[in-house]
């Protein structure tokens, strides 16, 4: 493994980056099926970016090979808001999951997104802040950050009445898959969103 983290320095690979979803922004925007419809974050993908903040794709021809309970936590924690989730979890393994350092098995890919996802404890931490119970409130992006105690990237959705709603969040881990602050911000979002509840 120390090997695999000297080369991501050497080659320049910055962060991993977990991007989680706010399900209720998503089903705004696309027709979810019943299982998705939650008031919840959901993992969304998770991805190695260069120092350039380009994302690193199809890195390897590693197999993709995930056992049932790992399937079974794909679908609580990594849903899809439509059915084809099995061939959807294999492109983004073949996409993302093949290029992420240390180098990991397409199960274990998915293991330590989850973990990185369950430890962050995003949902615990925003309603703590009272940012989860506030369902048409304006919050801004230090708002977010502080609540999570790091710096994060964010991105929003336009709605048709101009209103800005929080789609994504980024949360950035060095190859030691370890939090740390994102370098930068980013997104369509104002100075000012809301989370909508379903």
């Amino acid at each position: 493994m120390l090997f695999y983290i000297l080369l991501s320095l050497a080659l320049g690979l910055q962060s991993n980056i977990l991007t989680i979803e706010w399900r209720p922004t998503i089903c705004f925007n696309y027709p979810c099926t019943k299982s998705y419809l939650k008031n919840s974050f959901n993992i969304k993908d998770f991805k190695a970016i260069s120092e350039t903040g380009e994302a690193n794709t199809n890195c390897s021809e590693d197999q993709f090979q995930i056992s049932l309970q790992v399937m079974m936590m794909l679908v609580e924690f990594w849903d899809y808001y439509e059915d084809s989730r099995h061939e959807i979890w294999e492109n983004v393994w073949r996409e993302h999951g093949t290029c992420i350092l240390p180098k990991v098995s397409s199960e274990e890919y998915f293991q330590v997104a989850i973990a990185l996802f369950l430890n962050s404890e995003i949902q615990e931490r925003l309603k703590a802040a009272e940012i989860l119970d506030s369902n048409g409130k304006q919050w801004g992006y230090e708002d977010i950050s502080n609540a999570l105690y790091y710096k994060v990237q964010i991105d929003c959705f336009k709605s048709e009445d101009e209103e800005f709603m929080l789609e994504t969040i980024n949360l950035c881990f060095n190859q030691g898959f370890q939090w740390e602050n994102c370098t930068s911000d980013f997104g369509k979002c104002e100075s000012s969103f809301i989370l909508p509840w379903i």
